[in-house]
């Protein structure tokens, strides 16, 4: 993150508050929600800091909007990185190690980890393949619905 008082970051800033308020959440309550530090929050929303994308995502993820709606472009690097922990943490819950998953989903373990690693940016065909051999719907890899996996996989 960098320091930058431009209009555009502090139009930024005023529309991460009202975002936050509209849902009656303090500062402290999106940080924790968000996994993020609330001096940086408080540093966003005055528009003295312009945040990096995985502190976006956070951000998202805590406001429960999508990342898009906070009118800003996240960059492909994240998406990626955010992909990868999806598939990680869903294959965790099942239980299966890398190899296994590449079994379900025939893909090789070594694709497995370069998507985990968001070293890989998947094509479709194998973003349904890992659905599939995580037995969840293939929104659920690229969603923050995502987060709880028992209700994903409820929703199979």
């Amino acid at each position: 993150m960098s320091e930058s008082p431009d209009k555009e970051l502090m139009a930024f800033g005023v529309s991460i508050r009202e975002a936050r308020e509209a849902q009656a959440i303090t500062p402290a309550e999106l940080a924790t929600a968000s996994n993020i530090d609330q001096q940086d929050l408080e540093a966003v929303e005055a528009g003295r800091l312009a945040p990096a994308d995985d502190f976006l995502l956070a951000l998202s993820v805590g406001l429960h909007i999508d990342a898009e709606a906070l009118g800003v472009y996240v960059g492909s690097a994240a998406v990626l990185a955010m992909f990868g922990r999806r598939v990680r943490e869903l294959r965790e819950w099942r239980g299966l190690s890398q190899d296994a998953l590449g079994r379900l989903s025939s893909l090789h373990r070594t694709a497995i980890h370069k998507f985990e690693k968001g070293g890989t940016d998947p094509r479709l065909t194998s973003i349904r393949r890992i659905a599939r051999g995580l037995g969840v719907p293939p929104r659920a890899l690229i969603e923050d619905d995502a987060e709880h996996p028992q209700r994903v996989a409820d929703e199979a």
